[in-house]
Formats: structure tokens, C-alpha cells, sequence
């Protein structure tokens, strides 16, 4: 009998576990081209299969799983896209992303977005993933379409941000605070502490951005009702309110102090990883390298070096040469006329294995996040040439927050000033020293990265949401409630109606002494 009761505990344990652990999860990356934020979305898939999770990914027609870092376990649903779709990674947009203004590089990716959206409405694609019936939604945020799917699907969702916190909306597009005295906007790379100029700029940025941002709302409301989605919320909400979490990539080492909702789990560092063996054809430059050691250069995952502007490239190239070390570049395309014997081009390295090897001594990074996290997880010192969006704010938080560098305005990058700041950060040993003791501050966390992530999945799954985690007046007061114009006006009211009150009372007691004195003087 006893046997029988420890069978039925143990019994109900597992199908306890069973209904936690090996939920249907469906995960929708930024896919509109091949980039860092799609990777990374590839390996969070990973850690929730290795969780026991069956997981499920959309993605367009364009996505070759068999050519990705992606398990075979994974289900994909596809959407179609013509073959001549324009693609965020596409030359030519970022030819075109590099000489745009602001507003021309936005309404370029809302362009792009617009038209996979439509793809994904007129595919039939989410008819099919309602009938799948899955316990979570889990979605980039940068992903458009997926808007409609937070909403359609009608299921707890998690929200995920590559570059890490705050949007360019005045309340953030998940309803999460972004004091703007404090929380400078992605786009104008200030720091936290900003003077009196500073602080206008991001203001006025923030506000141009909530107006572009419900201006190209408006655009995927169109579609939403072109198509038949006439769901629940509004567009402009399908993030704040449908969405019962999110995780974005920082880390208190690195990123400015903010306040966060409840919701809003921090998970930076969760991709780092100890350097592993190089390939043949590095291992053998590495070897040879000079005894001064190794400069790596790397534009990231978009911005490949042939696709910057062939001055600048037969500049960067000078200033490599005249340095007396090894310089590992990756670029593909013509090689510059100025390369140096010193100077190697890889079309692809094994970045995160490469930086930790002990000869690596400086890195020079457009600052993607991917870059910035691995430069600090291994101790390198940096020249950072930020091109575009977030890499202004990494940069930033790299050379002003942590002092582990210099930045150089590619705009304005000639030989000679990417030569002083390499020399100067070589050469200044306290760039090696801060850039160590922010290495030894990101790993000393009280939770793991991966553990936390896993939990907080975990959580929304089993209690089908975390509305008790989320503000509802943060998501449904209006601008005037917020700042408490409304009650500073009220108070300023009653502070008025006082004072006029006040002077017409002493006014009333000023004439009547008056006349009490005129009368008195008449009397004498």
C-alpha cells in the first residue's frame, strides 16, 4: 500500500513536470535578413529545448535552416516572400542606411517591415499557428508582424530585446518607465549624466520617434483590417498590454541605471562562453603573430567591412599597416590597395573564441551587442567606430561608463586619427585595467543568465501570464497624468484662486482702514 502511495506522488510529480517543462513554445525572430539579433534568438531556442520545451519557429520562406545553427528538433512554420524581397542585410540598404538621415533610415526598415508583414498576413500563416495551439509566444519585439500574432494567438508571450533596453516611445512600447532626465534615447548615444543641450535632444528625439512610431502603426493597421484582424487591442498597445514579460539583453555593469517594472528581467551575459580552439588557418596567424600581439578588427554581422565607403576603407588599412602588430581583419570583397603586410583578411572568424585568446590585445568593434558583451567578458581594451542605431549607446557605455576605450566618428576617420587611438589605448595600461575589472563585475551575477532566462519562461508558462507583475495605469495613463500636468495645473489653480483671493482680501481691509483713517481725520 505504501508502494502504491509513493507510485501515485511520484506519478503526479512527473505530470506536474510534464505540464511545466515540456510546454509548446513558439519563437518568432527578427528574420527580415541574417543578423546578430537573429542569432541570438537561435540560441535561446536552444536553451529551451535543452529545458525539454517542444519548440516551434516562424520565419519567412528566405530562412534556410539547413544553412543555420539551429537544432533538428525544431519545428519551422514558413511564410512565403518573393524572391526578390529587400532584406534589412541587403548591400544596398546598407549602402543606403549609411548616407541616410534619421528619418530616411527609418522610414527605409518600416518600408521593408510593411512588406513582410503583408506576406505574413496574406500567407494564411497564422490561421495555421492558432490551430497548433501552444502555451507561449516568444517574439523579438523588433519582429513587426509579430504584433499581430501577440494578439491573434491569444496565449502568454515574452518579449525579447537584442539591444537592450529603451524604446524610443515616451513610455516605452511595453509600458515600462524611461525617465528622459536619465534614460538617454538608443539613437543620440549620450550618457546618463546629460547636460542641459544634451537633455533637449534626447527630449525632442524621443518625441519625433513616438511620432514616426504611431504613424508606421498606423500603416499595420491598415493591413490588420485590409486582412480581417480586427482584434481586441490596438497596434499601438499589442506590446504593452498583450505581452506578460520581457527580457532584454543588458546587464548593470554595462547599462546606464534605470528604473524597471517587475516584468522587466535583465539577462545580459547569458551568451557568453569560455574561447574554444581555433580553426587551422587562424591558429596558424596566431602563431606568427608579433610579440607585440593582435588587433582585431570586426564590423559585425550586417556592416561587413567591403560595404563601408572605399575611402575609409583605404584609410583604415593605412593606419592597420603603420601599427607594429598583428592585425586580423574580418572584411570580404576587394582587398584595400593600402593593406599592410601585417594586416590579414578573414571573410569569417570565430569571433567570441578569437578575442579570448591571451595574443588578442585590442579590439576595434563597430559595437554591435554581441561584440560590446564578448570585449568585456574578455578583458580587451577598445576602439569603437559605432556606425548606426544602438552601436552609438554601446559605444558610450564602453568608453565613458567602463573607460575601456576610445571612439573614433567614422564620419570624420582619417589614418592618423585612428592611428592616435589605437597608440593611446595600447599604450595607456588603466584602458586594460578598467576593461578587467568590468570583466570580473559582468560575471559576478547572483543568478546564471541561463538559469534566470529558464525560470522567468518557466513562470509565465505555469501561471498562463504575469499580470500581477505589470502596471495598469503605466499602460493607460495619458501623457498629461504621467508628468502630473493635470495635477500641477489643479494645484497651481488653487495656489492662483488663493493668491487672488489673498490680495483682494487685503485690498478689501487696505480701503476700509482707508476710510476708517479719512473718516477719523474728517471727524478731528
Amino acid at each position: 500500500m505504501k508502494e502504491m502511495k509513493y507510485l501515485v506522488m511520484m506519478l503526479s510529480c512527473l505530470m506536474g513536470i510534464t505540464e511545466v517543462w515540456s510546454a509548446k513554445i513558439l519563437v518568432n525572430p527578427y528574420s527580415q535578413g541574417f543578423n546578430s539579433r537573429l542569432m541570438n534568438m537561435e540560441k535561446l531556442t536552444w536553451l529551451l529545448l535543452e529545458d525539454g520545451h517542444d519548440v516551434s519557429m516562424v520565419v519567412n520562406s528566405r530562412y534556410d535552416e539547413t544553412m543555420r545553427p539551429i537544432s533538428k528538433n525544431v519545428t519551422f512554420f514558413k511564410y512565403d516572400v518573393p524572391d526578390n524581397a529587400v532584406l534589412i542585410n541587403d548591400e544596398e540598404v546598407i549602402s543606403t542606411m549609411q548616407k541616410a538621415s534619421l528619418i530616411e533610415g527609418i522610414n527605409l526598415i518600416v518600408n521593408i517591415s510593411c512588406s513582410a508583414c503583408e506576406d505574413v498576413l496574406a500567407s494564411g500563416i497564422l490561421q495555421i499557428l492558432k490551430a497548433q495551439n501552444f502555451d507561449l509566444f516568444f517574439f523579438d519585439y523588433a519582429e513587426d508582424c509579430a504584433r499581430f500574432l501577440v494578439d491573434y494567438l491569444d496565449i502568454p508571450t515574452i518579449s525579447y530585446v537584442n539591444e537592450g533596453a529603451g524604446s524610443e516611445l515616451i513610455f516605452g512600447t511595453l509600458g515600462h518607465p524611461e525617465p528622459l532626465a536619465i534614460v538617454p534615447s538608443l539613437l543620440v548615444g549620450f550618457p546618463d549624466a546629460m547636460t542641459f543641450l544634451q537633455r533637449v535632444e534626447n527630449t525632442v528625439t524621443n518625441i519625433i520617434m513616438h511620432c514616426i512610431a504611431y504613424n508606421t502603426f498606423q500603416h499595420f493597421t491598415t493591413l490588420r483590417t485590409k486582412y480581417g484582424f480586427n482584434t481586441s487591442l490596438s497596434i499601438m498597445d499589442t506590446n504593452s498590454r498583450g505581452v506578460a514579460l520581457q527580457f532584454s539583453n543588458n546587464h548593470n555593469v554595462l547599462d546606464w541605471v534605470r528604473p524597471l517594472m517587475p516584468n522587466h528581467i535583465y539577462i545580459g551575459g547569458i551568451y557568453f562562453a569560455p574561447p574554444k580552439s581555433l580553426p587551422i588557418n587562424l591558429e596558424a596567424i596566431v602563431e606568427k603573430a608579433s610579440t607585440n600581439g593582435i588587433i582585431v578588427a570586426s564590423f559585425g554581422s550586417i556592416f561587413k567591412s567591403s560595404f563601408l565607403d572605399r575611402e575609409l576603407i583605404e584609410q583604415m588599412a593605412i593606419a592597420f599597416a603603420s601599427i607594429p602588430m598583428t592585425v586580423i581583419w574580418k572584411y570580404s570583397g576587394e582587398p584595400p590597395k593600402a593593406l599592410g603586410a601585417n594586416t590579414h583578411l578573414i571573410s569569417w572568424i570565430p569571433q567570441n573564441d578569437l578575442l579570448g585568446h591571451p595574443k588578442v590585445k585590442l579590439f576595434v568593434t563597430h559595437c554591435g551587442c554581441s561584440s560590446t558583451y564578448e570585449s568585456i567578458y574578455h578583458a580587451l581594451p577598445v576602439v569603437t567606430i559605432p556606425l548606426s542605431v544602438d552601436q552609438y549607446k554601446h559605444s558610450t557605455q564602453l568608453t565613458s561608463r567602463l573607460d575601456m576605450g576610445v571612439e573614433v566618428d567614422f564620419t570624420t576617420l582619417v589614418n592618423t586619427t585612428l592611428i592616435h587611438a589605437i597608440n593611446k589605448v595600447i599604450g595607456d595600461p588603466s584602458y586594460r585595467k578598467n576593461a578587467q575589472d568590468a570583466s570580473k563585475l559582468i560575471k559576478d551575477n547572483p543568478n546564471n543568465p541561463k538559469d534566470l532566462f529558464l525560470y522567468w519562461v518557466n513562470y509565465v508558462i505555469r501561471n498562463k501570464g504575469a499580470k500581477h507583475l505589470k502596471s495598469k495605469p503605466m499602460q493607460e495613463l495619458y501623457l498629461f497624468q504621467y508628468f502630473l500636468l493635470d495635477v500641477f495645473l489643479f494645484l497651481g489653480g488653487i495656489l492662483t484662486l488663493v493668491i487672488i483671493i489673498g490680495v483682494a482680501s487685503i485690498k478689501f481691509i487696505y480701503r476700509k482702514l482707508m476710510l476708517l483713517c479719512t473718516s477719523k481725520t474728517k471727524r478731528d
